[in-house]
C-alpha cells in the first residue's frame, strides 16, 4: 500500500504549530487532544508528555489521526492518518 501524497494546495498547513490528535482509548472511544507538532520531511513530530492519557492510548494502540486546521479558513483542513512511532519522550507520526 502506498501513502497518499499531500496535495500541494494543503502542504502549507504543515507549517502550522497546533493540531488535534485523535487516539483510541481503552474503552474503544476516541480521545481528541490539541498538541504542538513539527513537520520534518515525511515525518510529523508530536510534542507529547509521557504521563498523559493520549500517550498511554498510543502505546496500547498506535492507530491515530492528526487534524490540522487552517486558522484563516477553518473549512480548509488536512488530516493525516497512520500509526504512531515512539522516540524517547516524543512521539512520531508518519
Amino acid at each position: 500500500m502506498t501513502t497518499p501524497e499531500i496535495p500541494d494546495s494543503h502542504k502549507d498547513l504543515l507549517n502550522g504549530q497546533v493540531a488535534v490528535l485523535g487516539t483510541i482509548g481503552a474503552s474503544g472511544r476516541p480521545q481528541l487532544s490539541a498538541i504542538w507538532f513539527l513537520a520534518e520531511g515525511d515525518t510529523v513530530k508530536l510534542s507529547l508528555n509521557t504521563d498523559r492519557q493520549k500517550v498511554k492510548n498510543l502505546q496500547a494502540n498506535p492507530a491515530c489521526s492528526l487534524l490540522i486546521v487552517d486558522p484563516a479558513n477553518p473549512y480548509r483542513t488536512l488530516e493525516l492518518r497512520g500509526d504512531a512511532q515512539g522516540s524517547g519522550a516524543h512521539g512520531h507520526k508518519r
